[in-house]
C-alpha cells in the first residue's frame, strides 16, 4: 500500500530558473522527475513582488518627505540588504558567491508531497 510523503524546504537565495521546473530545465537535472506535475502560484521578478508587497507602505512613507529622503522600491531593497541589525545573516551565499552581511531580500519554500512504494 503506497504512502504519501511531504518534503518541505525553506531557504534563502532562490533560483528561480531551477525551481520554475520548464522543460529545458528538468532534462539536465536528474533529481526532477520531467513527467510529474510542477504548479508555480505565485512568480514575478523580486523588484516587481516588493512593488506589490511593500509599495503603498513606500507611498505612505514618502508623504512629506523632502525628495531626497524619499524611497523607491530599489532604494527600499537596498535598505533591507544592508540592514545589520538583529541577527544579520553572515553565512556564506553558496549561489551568489558573497558573504551577506545584511538580510536576505527574499526566502524560498518549496513543498513536495507524492506518494512512495
Amino acid at each position: 500500500m503506497p504512502s504519501t510523503t511531504m518534503r518541505f524546504h525553506i531557504g534563502a537565495d532562490p533560483v528561480l530558473k531551477h525551481n520554475n521546473r520548464t522543460k529545458k530545465i528538468v532534462k539536465y537535472e536528474s533529481h526532477i522527475d520531467p513527467d510529474g506535475y510542477h504548479e508555480s502560484w505565485r512568480d514575478g521578478t523580486l523588484e516587481d513582488k516588493y512593488a506589490e508587497l511593500f509599495g503603498g507602505a513606500i507611498e505612505e512613507y514618502n508623504k512629506g518627505r523632502r525628495k531626497d529622503r524619499r524611497l523607491t522600491v530599489a532604494r527600499y531593497m537596498d535598505k533591507v540588504a544592508g540592514d545589520r541589525r538583529g541577527r544579520a545573516n553572515r553565512a556564506a551565499s553558496k549561489t551568489a558567491g558573497r558573504e551577506v552581511k545584511g538580510k536576505h531580500l527574499a526566502y524560498e519554500a518549496i513543498v513536495g508531497v507524492g506518494n512512495t512504494n
